[in-house]
């Protein structure tokens, strides 16, 4: 195999299973390990945002669908709810109760009935937990005229508004993790100062670019799963610099052994 011509393939997989190859990658151009990161990011970035879209359109569907068959009918008009239906008409969710009631008393009378709850009254949105609550004036939608049907055929509206959003934060994400390999070469380079290895900064970056790929794909995984771990910013650089530590050790050892080879050798010839 030419070492200076390895397939991205063949990047992909040392940059994960193997600490030696990683001089592989000393020997190509910085420019081709800012292309693998830009390919590897752009694969993550839509795979977590193709999922977080599908998500979102399940969500949408399945609102318009409530709110077309089970919500009475209602109009917002510059500040003011009008509700048609029977009060209070309450809404479950899995983060928080949502009541509409815009009876005069409906303040009191629903916010000492729960402890975490969304009021939707006449004049307000009211937002109350265990230790405090927050009040939105609804005067806030002064020219806003919408009724039930309104707001049921805004969400054709919110799927093409919402994939925008989701190409924005997916070249934010790319972006981002240029400066997050910027931040991963910092600490190859403190390990490279202890380690005396006087590694260029062109090399440390490199080993910071492809020591990123299995802590990127791992995190991706669990955003896509939506799973929260405390501190995974901080887990994400530890995965990092284990690898750089990992590798900055290799090729220390190497030089050693070089130099020993070397030194070995000058002995036998004057011996």
């Amino acid at each position: 195999m030419n070492e200076t011509k390895l397939s991205i393939f063949h990047r992909f997989f040392y940059s994960i299973t193997n600490f030696d190859k990683y001089r592989l990658f000393l020997r190509q151009s910085t420019g081709k390990a800012v292309v693998y990161l830009l390919l590897l990011t752009m694969i993550l970035s839509a795979a977590i945002y193709t999922v977080e879209y599908n998500r979102y359109i399940k969500t949408i569907d399945i609102a318009a669908e409530y709110i077309s068959e089970y919500m009475p009918d209602f109009r917002l008009d510059n500040g003011h709810l009008s509700f048609s239906g029977e009060m209070p008409f309450v809404i479950e969710t899995d983060a928080i109760p949502v009541v509409i009631d815009t009876a005069p008393d409906a303040e009191d009378r629903i916010l000492n009935s729960y402890d975490i709850v969304l009021l939707v009254t006449s004049d307000k949105l009211i937002i109350k937990n265990y230790i405090d609550r927050s009040e939105i004036p609804l005067s806030i939608y002064q020219g806003v005229d919408m009724t039930r049907d309104d707001l049921v055929r805004s969400a054709s509206v919110a799927k093409p508004i919402f994939v925008i959003i989701l190409v924005a934060a997916g070249i934010f994400f790319i972006i981002s993790k240029f400066v997050t390999a910027f931040i991963v070469s910092l600490i190859g380079k403190a390990v490279n100062s202890v380690k005396g290895t006087s590694l260029s900064y062109r090399s440390i970056f490199k080993i910071s670019v492809y020591s990123m790929t299995l802590p990127l794909i791992v995190f991706s995984i669990l955003d896509m799963l939506q799973v929260k771990i405390p501190f995974m910013w901080l887990l994400f650089y530890i995965g990092c610099g284990i690898y750089v530590t990992g590798v900055i050790s290799r090729i220390k050892t190497a030089i050693n052994s070089a130099a020993s080879d070397m030194d070995d050798n000058n002995v036998n010839h004057f011996s």
